[in-house]
């Protein structure tokens, strides 16, 4: 079997910029460990990172409600949105920031345009930029050929994980901010019992971003050699000073030069986790059966592991 493993065909800072707009984007998957990478390049020295890690301009009405607020907070008094930031572990704001909320706020009621995305970036200057927001990953192929015929230089990151542990992380997430601020959208049942999960799951659509295989596979044909890189969760959990300096490595950055944070450094480490009842968990392993068995045959020794861990009995190309 040829395994797939993530391409890090090393390019310089000056061969990978892209004259206007974003550098490169990170499509995904939620859940796994995009907060990470947009806290390591936030504090990096060869990155301008927009102040907001999900801008969410193609899969959503851009700005949306929560990215409108940060544009008042931001523009009515910029000192006090920075205390707020720095309570947070973000990094403060400056007058490059305040242009970039002022381009946003010109994007208000305004169609998608890739003009008018590239201008989001026009505060970089020498340094690299770029997009990390999840929901890419399921953008349509008309979409993907729209940015990449804008931007043909332009640098896609994948970062993928079982799609069993990652739907569970999803779901953990909801649990928790519900928990936090009251904001509820399912019963506590939906959490206990098979029944009331099943019509939580699917009117949420939780399944929509763990079909890595598919991301993988539209993204990736749709981008010159050397261009899309993925990554896997696992990794970044056990090794991430490797992966790190790999995917810096692969946007054309210097993995050498150190940044806020440690490589391990996870700020959702101390969050509670949320166990699921068997016959929850059996559910979603079944659903995600054929996606599991996907990713051992494209991903190799990774989506092997994912396989074995949910059906120790399988073997690759599905069956027990």
């Amino acid at each position: 079997m040829t395994e797939l493993a993530s391409s890090t065909a090393p390019s310089s800072p000056q061969s990978a910029r892209v004259a206007d707009g974003p550098d490169f984007l990170c499509a995904g998957l939620q859940k796994a460990a995009t907060g990470w990478l947009y806290d390591q390049l936030q504090f990096h020295p060869d990155f301008w990172m927009p102040p907001v890690k999900e801008l969410h301009y193609f899969d959503t009405t851009f700005p949306n409600k929560r990215f409108k607020e940060a544009i008042e907070k931001t523009l009515w008094n910029l000192k006090r949105a920075n205390s707020g930031r720095l309570e947070r572990g973000l990094r403060p704001l400056d007058e490059r920031d305040r242009d970039f909320f002022e381009v946003a706020r010109g994007c208000i009621g305004q169609p998608v345009d890739v003009n008018r995305y590239a201008n989001l970036f026009r505060q970089k200057g020498d340094q690299l930029a770029g997009d990390v927001t999840p929901a890419y990953c399921g953008l349509s192929e008309a979409a993907i050929e729209s940015i990449v015929a804008r931007f043909p230089n332009i640098k896609v990151v994948m970062l993928l994980r079982d799609p069993v542990q990652r739907v569970m992380s999803q779901i953990a997430m909801v649990h928790r901010k519900a928990m936090t601020t009251g904001v509820r959208k399912a019963p506590e049942l939906a959490f206990e019992r098979l029944g009331p999960f099943k019509e939580f799951f699917f009117n949420y659509g939780f399944a929509n971003r763990s079909f890595g295989t598919q991301f993988v596979s539209r993204w990736k044909s749709r981008l010159p050699q050397g261009q899309f890189s993925f990554f896997f969760f696992d990794d970044i959990a056990s090794r991430p000073e490797v992966v790190r300096r790999d995917i810096l490595t692969f946007l054309g950055a210097d993995p050498d030069k150190k940044g806020r944070y440690e490589a391990g450094f996870n700020r959702k480490a101390s969050q509670n986790k949320l166990v699921l009842p068997d016959e929850i968990q059996n559910f979603l392993k079944e659903y995600f059966r054929s996606e599991l068995e996907q990713s051992a045959l494209m991903f190799g020794s990774y989506g092997e592991r994912w396989l074995a861990r949910h059906f120790p009995s399988a073997h690759v190309g599905g069956g027990a």
